[in-house]
C-alpha cells in the first residue's frame, strides 16, 4: 500500500479490514457496473460506512482506483511467480500455459492457442 494513495496507513486489524473492504467494493462495482458507477458515495454505501469515514482512508475516487490497481498488480505478480515456481521442471509451453492462463483468464482475454502437446 503506497502512502501517496492513502490519507492514513491502517495499522490496526479493524482499520486494515475497512481499507480492504473499500478496495473489494471498488472491484465489485467496477466489474459489475463499470467505471462510471465507481464513486465515493457508492463505495461507502457498499461497505456500510459514512463517506467521511471513507475519506479518512482515501482522498478521492482516483486514489481508490490507483490503490485497487496496485493491489491487482501485486496479486497478478504473485500468481505469475508462484506459477513459475510450480513449473520449474516442465516444458516451456506448459510453463507458459500454467503461469499465464489464470492471469489472462481473470482478465477475460486468454485465447487457447498455445501448443497442446506440452
Amino acid at each position: 500500500m503506497a502512502r501517496a494513495l492513502t490519507r492514513r496507513i491502517p495499522r490496526q486489524a479493524r482499520a486494515r479490514a475497512t481499507y480492504d473492504e473499500i478496495l473489494d467494493a471498488a472491484r465489485r462495482v467496477l466489474e459489475d457496473e463499470g467505471p462510471e458507477a465507481v464513486n465515493t458515495n457508492r463505495l461507502a454505501e457498499e461497505v456500510g460506512i459514512s463517506v467521511g469515514s471513507l475519506y479518512a482512508y482515501f482522498p478521492n475516487k482516483d486514489a481508490i482506483v490507483r490503490a485497487l490497481c496496485e493491489r491487482i498488480s501485486n496479486e497478478e505478480t504473485a500468481a505469475v511467480l508462484q506459477g513459475l515456481e510450480e513449473t520449474r521442471d516442465r516444458s516451456l509451453a506448459a510453463a507458459v500455459r500454467a503461469v499465464f492462463s489464470p492471469v489472462a483468464g481473470r482478465a477475460g482475454s486468454f485465447r487457447e492457442d498455445l501448443p497442446s502437446g506440452a
